[in-house]
């Protein structure tokens, strides 16, 4: 009899270890889809850093072709000037009314911004030092800027004239060009005397 409920109690009560087992499992289960979670989130970080990545390497190359791209624009250009501006400079110093009224007519929309780099090359970083590139003696002599004192306007080529007064503007510690080629002109009058009253003074009488 005693037997038998021992039986009895024991079946009624469960195995200890089997209700331990269980209680194992449903905590490694756990720990398992906890994990399992948790490796979901670290991939989808993971895929999200990449792609993040990827745009901004594409990107990066986008503005890295574009660069390149100007630059092929800027370099094709400046040697288009260049090869351009040779023959152009060819073309100074201009020394007659004739020379001021086709240098008028070859400056174009087109060709105006080589003319002022020529322009800007010939005189060098300095008008007042170099205006003698652009102008020789006989047309600096017989012109000024507005055609006062019975001179000619130099003002009349105005596809000259603008192209000139940029160039001037362009010039280091230039702060207004018109003036600085008013003063370009009247130093290379100057010289011009100078120099007429030391050849006199050296010419015997």
């Amino acid at each position: 009899m005693r037997d038998g409920l021992k039986i009895f109690n024991h079946s009624e009560n469960g195995d200890p270890r089997s209700s331990s087992s269980n209680c194992n499992r449903s905590v490694v289960n756990e720990q398992f889809l906890a994990f399992k979670e948790n490796i979901g989130k670290l991939k989808s970080f993971v895929c999200k850093k990449l792609d993040q990545m990827e745009q901004t390497q594409l990107a990066h190359n986008k503005a890295v072709m574009t660069a390149l791209a100007e630059q092929k624009i800027v370099t094709q250009k400046l040697i288009r000037q260049e090869s351009l501006g040779a023959p152009i400079a060819e073309l100074f110093q201009l020394s007659s009314e004739e020379s001021l009224k086709a240098i008028e007519e070859k400056i174009l929309p087109e060709n105006r911004e080589i003319y002022m780099s020529t322009i800007k090359r010939l005189l060098q970083q300095s008008a007042t030092l170099n205006l003698k590139n652009i102008f020789d003696d006989s047309v600096v002599l017989s012109h000024n800027l507005d055609g006062t004192h019975g001179k000619k306007r130099l003002k009349t080529y105005e596809k000259l004239y603008a192209a000139l007064l940029d160039s001037v503007s362009q010039l280091p510690k230039v702060e207004n060009a018109e003036d600085n080629l008013r003063k370009a002109i009247r130093m290379q009058k100057k010289r011009i005397f100078k120099t007429i009253s030391a050849s006199k003074a050296t010419t015997p009488t």
